[in-house]
């Protein structure tokens, strides 16, 4: 299992309503899981297959 780091993020009212109807659409039960998908959505889409350490193929799969 992987480490995990704590990231601590203030959203409005409606921007937490958004995230959780999104993940609803997304079938996720868990905001840390869901916000880490986009993540890794985002990091593929600028940097297409790259870790964040040059040079190296990213080693997890983005559902």
């Amino acid at each position: 299992m992987p480490e995990f780091v704590q990231v601590n993020v203030n959203v409005t009212e409606e921007d937490a309503r958004m995230i959780d109807r999104m993940m609803v659409e997304d079938a996720y039960d868990n905001r840390s899981a869901w916000v880490r998908r986009l993540i890794r959505l985002e990091w593929l889409r600028r940097h297409g297959n790259t870790s964040p350490v040059e040079g190296e193929a990213v080693t997890h799969e983005v559902e």
